[in-house]
């Protein structure tokens, strides 16, 4: 699962075949871009089996097109993207706890 996970340029840590923080990142990425709510549980048979047999990420929905960059505090991930809705880069990141200054801002933004 972590190879078809690193094939698909989600950022899974190394492959190793242990199941940590870094997998469920990657795992969490593929359950918010294929429309199955983003989580970062442990993956069920059958969503191993759906990864595994995955060769490329869906596009964006319509709306989003030519939005560069979005970023899923779930899944501590940014997504950048180009103008036709495509994912060209999955990086992992850190974003601000959700109260007091740090707090990372949701919405769009310019």
């Amino acid at each position: 699962m972590e190879s078809a996970l690193a094939a698909l340029g989600l950022p899974t840590g190394r492959v190793d075949g242990v199941v940590n923080k870094y997998t469920r990142r990657a795992v969490c990425v593929y359950r918010d871009l294929n429309g199955l709510g983003a989580s970062r549980r442990n993956p069920s048979a059958t969503l191993t089996a759906q990864i595994t047999s995955s060769t490329e990420l869906p596009l964006l929905p319509r709306r989003l097109f030519g939005v560069k960059a979005l970023v899923n505090r779930t899944c501590q991930a940014a997504y950048v993207t180009n103008n036709a809705g495509v994912i060209v880069r999955v990086l992992p990141v850190s974003t601000g706890k959700d109260n007091g200054f740090h707090a990372t801002r949701t919405g769009f933004k310019r």
